[in-house]
C-alpha cells in the first residue's frame, strides 16, 4: 500500500485511504458501483460488525465517513491525535477485510435509492446531472450520475461488487496528516483514462440549450459550461492558471458576482468552476439560480465577463488572493489530505501543487492564452425551470 504521512501541529489527525477509481471507470450497465461499494465497506468485516465499525471510533468523538467522485473514492477518519492508531486500524480493516454481507446489499440498495431521490429533489443537483447527461455521449463514463440509476443499481449484485473490488482496489494509498513522522512511499504507476466523448447535438436542439421543467420550485437553476482539451503548458502550470481564473471570477469581489449580482441584481449566488480530469481535459461551468425571465440577460452578461481579457491588475490581485486562500485552507488537515488524493489522480506532484504554488503563477499573456484555449464560446446551457 502506498503511504504518505505529513506532520502538522494540532490536536487532531486526519487518516484517509483512497482508491483511484470512481464512476468514470464503470461500464454503463453497472453505473454507481463505486458508490455502492463505498456504502458496503461500512457493513461489516471479518472482525467487526457494521455497528462496531462506527462505534469503535465515534466513541472517541471522531468523524468517520467516505465519498465517491468520478475518478476517486476515499474513506477517512478525523480523530484526536491519541486515537490515530484506532483510526488506522478501522480503515485498514474496512478496506482489506470487508465481507459485503449478502443480506445488506439489497438493504443498502434501497438506502442509495433514497439518497438518489434526495439529490433529484434538489434543483441544483438536478441541473448538474442534466448538464453531464447533455454534454457527454452515453458511452462515456461522465454521462450518468456518480450514484447511478435505478436500472443500473438493479444490475449490481455481490458477484459484480467483488469483481469490481478486486480489480480496482489493488493500488490503495494511505494518508495521514497531523501527529505523525514524515514518510512517503508511493508507487508512481500511471493511470490511463480516455478523453471524454462530447455529444453531438441534433439540429432541433437549437443553440445547445436544454430546458427541463420541475414542479415545486420557484427559481430557475442554470449551468453553462463545456469540456475542452487545452494544449501547451505543463499540467502544474495549467493548474495555476485555473486557480487564477477562479480567483478572478469568484467571490464578492469577483467579476461574476460584481456584475451579475451587484450591478444587475439577478441572483443571490453565482459560481465559476474548472474541474481538471486525469486525461488532461478541463470541464468548466458557471452555476446560478435566478428568475427564469432573466436567463437570457444573465447568459449575455456572463459571456461578456468570460470573454473579457484578464488584465495585469486582475492577475496581481488574484495571486495575493489565492496565496491567502491557500494559507487558510491548509489550516485544515482534511483539505491537505484531499488535495494529495486529487493531485495523485491528476498525475501532479502534490508538494509542488500544495506548497510551491506561488512560484507557478504565470504572466498575463500565458493566462489569456489559457483562457483562449478554454473556448468559452463553445458551451451548452441546461435550465431547470419552474413548471
Amino acid at each position: 500500500m502506498n503511504k504518505i504521512l505529513i506532520p502538522k501541529e494540532g490536536n487532531s489527525t486526519f487518516t484517509m485511504i483512497y482508491a483511484k477509481t470512481g464512476s468514470r471507470c464503470e461500464s454503463e450497465n453497472i453505473k454507481g458501483i463505486s458508490h455502492f461499494l463505498e456504502h458496503l465497506m461500512f457493513k461489516g468485516t471479518r472482525t467487526r460488525r457494521a455497528k462496531q465499525i462506527a462505534y469503535s471510533i465515534e466513541r472517541y468523538g471522531a468523524d468517520l465517513n467516505a465519498w465517491t467522485d468520478y475518478e476517486l473514492t476515499t474513506y477517512w477518519i478525523k480523530s484526536a491525535n491519541k486515537y490515530k492508531k484506532d483510526a488506522e486500524s478501522i480503515l485498514m480493516d474496512m478496506l482489506h477485510n470487508s465481507v459485503f454481507p449478502p443480506k445488506e446489499i439489497d438493504k443498502e440498495r434501497n438506502v442509495i435509492i433514497q439518497e438518489m431521490k434526495m439529490y433529484e429533489d434538489n434543483p441544483r443537483f438536478a441541473a448538474r446531472y442534466l448538464f453531464y447527461k447533455a454534454l457527454f455521449e452515453k458511452s462515456d463514463g461522465l454521462h450518468m450520475p456518480i450514484i447511478g440509476t435505478n436500472k443500473s443499481l438493479d444490475n449490481i449484485n455481490r458477484e459484480t461488487l467483488l469483481d469490481y473490488y478486486k480489480t480496482n482496489y489493488k493500488n490503495l494509498t494511505f494518508v495521514q496528516i497531523g501527529d505523525v513522522k514524515p514518510q512517503v512511499a508511493v508507487d508512481k504507476s500511471e493511470q490511463t483514462v480516455k478523453l471524454p466523448i462530447r455529444r453531438t447535438f441534433k439540429k432541433e436542439e437549437s443553440n445547445n440549450i436544454l430546458i427541463t421543467k420541475k414542479k415545486g420550485i420557484t427559481q430557475a437553476n442554470i449551468i453553462i459550461g463545456g469540456i475542452v482539451y487545452p494544449d501547451g503548458l505543463n499540467i502544474l502550470d495549467k493548474d495555476a492558471n485555473v486557480e487564477i481564473l477562479e480567483g478572478i471570477f469568484n467571490d464578492m469581489s469577483g467579476r461574476l458576482f460584481s456584475k451579475i449580482r451587484e450591478e444587475y441584481n439577478l441572483c443571490y449566488r453565482i459560481y465559476f468552476n474548472i474541474q481538471p480530469l486525469s486525461c488532461g481535459s478541463y470541464l468548466w461551468t458557471v452555476n446560478m439560480g435566478l428568475d427564469a425571465k432573466n436567463i437570457n440577460i444573465a447568459y449575455k452578461l456572463i459571456m461578456e465577463e468570460l470573454r473579457r481579457p484578464i488584465t495585469t491588475e486582475e492577475l496581481n490581485y488574484a495571486k495575493t488572493k489565492k496565496i491567502g486562500e491557500k494559507a487558510l485552507a491548509y489550516d485544515s488537515i482534511a483539505t491537505i489530505a484531499t488535495n494529495i488524493a486529487y493531485s495523485d489522480v491528476l498525475g501532479m506532484d502534490y508538494n509542488e501543487r500544495l506548497f510551491n504554488y506561488e512560484k507557478r503563477f504565470n504572466n498575463v499573456q500565458d493566462i489569456n492564452k489559457f483562457v483562449k484555449s478554454l473556448n468559452f464560446e463553445d458551451n451548452i446551457m441546461v435550465q431547470v425551470i419552474p413548471a
